[in-house]
């Protein structure tokens, strides 16, 4: 249930003389959300001394036309996925009404805030971030996603005080210790990332669905250490918990594949990531990689070919596609793909890597070779898993 019909409700309950159904209600909301609300006891008081004016109900009307306009315009939740010109600045015009008329419009307050961010205005962003009411149910997220919003702009080491300050500040949550653990992990200091997800986890009181993203995220930190083991427990971990996810099965089949092992396990995996999931072209290149790998070159080439329609700007399918090419005879193509994969500014590791292939074409010692074992069953036709 959303938080403004809760609050509304609990409002009128406490201007009849209801005061404990309505601090009851809120108490019951703060349990069962505690993961994106924290509610502030006196919020009650608050509620009962100041019944809306007509000024706020057309806050509120307001703050809806100007949600409706950003969610069918190709915001969060777009309908049909399609984008209408300048869907930020329109919805944004509503957002200043309704606070012009409601400063303590607290939903308008971050709806703005998310709207300045999708703008490319982080400053604007943290400003209403902190402007909202400190007694809102609303303030700890605004509080969390201040943090988060520094690192934005360029002041990573603050944004990591300020979730280290609010993770200390309620031991018993875990949204702020995640979130910082998931900042740590985009910085790549994945071995820090992982002690903050490891908190997050000790945290959880029941592990449910909705936790998958944590497990996840902490398997990745520990597959970019090198900590394979523990990485593919945690996959396996979200996959219970969420079992047709499209990127843990797209992340743990690919790396079985790039292992060797459970080769069929890993290829359904894969297919099935791909039909959740068509129009991903990193989905898609997961799998075309994958058959590059057991050696299938012509299947390769075949969903390398429709990830670069989909991605054309990652240089790593680029450079996928350009071997796959290379194999299959096509190598004049090869070299344009290889060519193109340095233009787009790859990893400085894959800079070297991409450079020898122009000058030395897909050597044995710059191949990775298949994962299957050479032979071929009577028929002559390759082995397929």
């Amino acid at each position: 249930t959303p938080l403004r019909p809760v609050v509304l409700l609990a409002g009128l309950l406490a201007r009849h003389g209801k005061a404990d159904e309505a601090a009851t209600l809120l108490k019951r909301y703060g349990e069962t959300q505690a993961e994106s609300v924290l509610i502030d006891p006196a919020l009650v008081k608050d509620l009962a001394a100041r019944p809306p004016s007509p000024t706020d109900m057309v806050a509120e009307v307001l703050f809806d036309v100007g949600a409706f306009i950003y969610g069918s315009g190709g915001g969060v939740g777009g309908a049909g996925g399609m984008r209408v010109e300048r869907v930020e600045e329109r919805a944004l015009m509503f957002m200043r009404l309704a606070l012009e008329l409601r400063p303590g419009l607290d939903s308008a307050r971050l709806l703005a805030a998310e709207l300045h961010e999708a703008l490319g205005q982080t400053s604007k962003a943290i400003e209403n971030y902190d402007a909202v009411e400190s007694r809102s149910p609303m303030k700890w997220r605004a509080r969390i996603l201040s943090a988060l919003a520094l690192a934005e702009i360029d002041r990573v080491e603050d944004s990591i005080k300020a979730l280290r300050t609010l993770s200390a500040e309620r031991p018993e949550r875990i949204d702020a210790v995640w979130s910082l653990g998931d900042l740590l992990s985009n910085q790549k200091r994945y071995a820090d990332a992982i002690v903050q997800l490891d908190d997050a986890a000790r945290r959880i009181k029941q592990v449910e669905k909705r936790h998958w993203p944590l497990f996840y995220g902490r398997g990745i930190a520990h597959e970019r250490v090198k900590d394979w083991p523990k990485a593919e427990a945690d996959f396996l971990k979200a996959l219970e918990l969420s079992p047709e996810q499209p990127y843990v099965l797209n992340y743990l089949g690919y790396t079985w594949v790039d292992h060797g092992v459970k080769l069929d396990q890993a290829l359904d995996m894969l297919r099935r990531a791909v039909e959740a999931r068509p129009d991903d072209g990193a989905i898609t290149d997961s799998i075309g990689w994958a058959y590059y790998r057991l050696g299938q070159y012509d299947k390769a080439v075949e969903y390398l070919e429709r990830a670069i329609q989909l991605k054309a700007d990652d240089p790593t399918i680029v450079e996928h596609l350009g071997d796959a090419y290379w194999h299959v005879g096509r190598k004049r193509e090869a070299t344009f793909q290889w060519e193109r994969a340095l233009r787009q500014k790859p990893e400085p590791d894959r800079v070297i890597m991409i450079e020898r292939r122009l000058k030395e074409g897909l050597t044995a010692d710059l191949d990775q070779p298949p994962v299957l074992p050479a032979a071929t069953p009577a028929d002559g036709k390759p082995a397929k898993p």
